[in-house]
């Protein structure tokens, strides 16, 4: 296109420089659509500078060391490692979660720990992280509950031991839930078991076990 003689000096230094803003502009939608269709779990805020990512594995080996960075724990041998995620943003780990399972399903463990924050903040994100790893539970009609009090990480808690029936199944079942100072934010521990899985006893064991 040709140069327009009568157009000011100042007029063509304003168009330059709307093409350059332009272009950058361009520039970047471009760049974070490919993040978004091409990043996977990589997913990048340009607005706030901030760079998440997600973690999810099946690999065993992989899961207790999620769990390790929790908590130490004497997990039972019939709980086998099945899920778990990592979340970090800005290189950061925010959120970590592990799913432990029966061979059958029917007995499970998930421990989720999130980054310290206010406290409710904490605790809604806790419940959000267990929530979604989509773990299906038999709601109880508990018929007893006691707890168990705890000392971790310098901070005294206490760890709910529940006994109950199925609604639907009758069958018996231990639910153990507590939240606790992990070794890297908040945590949250939920289990669920069958009655017959282990005894209030080794259950006490397991909790104590929690470091």
């Amino acid at each position: 296109m040709e140069a327009n003689p009568y157009e000011s000096s100042a007029a063509v230094l304003h168009k330059r420089r709307f093409s350059a803003r332009l272009l950058v502009t361009a520039g970047i939608g471009c760049g974070l659509l490919m993040l978004l269709c091409c990043g996977g779990f990589a997913t990048i805020s340009l607005l706030t500078g901030k760079y998440s990512q997600k973690r999810a594995t099946m690999d065993p080996n992989e899961i207790r060391s999620f769990t390790k960075a929790i908590a130490a724990l004497d997990i039972p041998s019939f709980l086998q490692p099945q899920s778990g995620v990592q979340i970090t943003v800005s290189g950061d780990v925010t959120q970590t979660g592990v799913v432990y399972l029966s061979q059958d399903n029917a007995d499970s463990l998930t421990i989720g720990q999130v980054a310290e924050s206010d406290g409710a903040d904490s605790r809604r994100q806790l419940d959000a992280l267990l929530a979604g790893a989509g773990i299906p539970r038999e709601e109880l009609l508990i018929q007893q509950s006691t707890r168990v009090e705890r000392k971790i990480n310098g901070e005294t808690t206490s760890f709910t031991v529940s006994k109950g029936s199925g609604e639907v199944s009758q069958n018996e079942y231990w639910r153990i839930r507590g939240e606790f100072r992990g070794r890297n934010g908040r945590a949250l521990l939920f289990c669920q078991t069958r009655a017959d899985a282990w005894s209030e006893q080794q259950i006490e064991q397991f909790i104590l076990s929690i470091e």
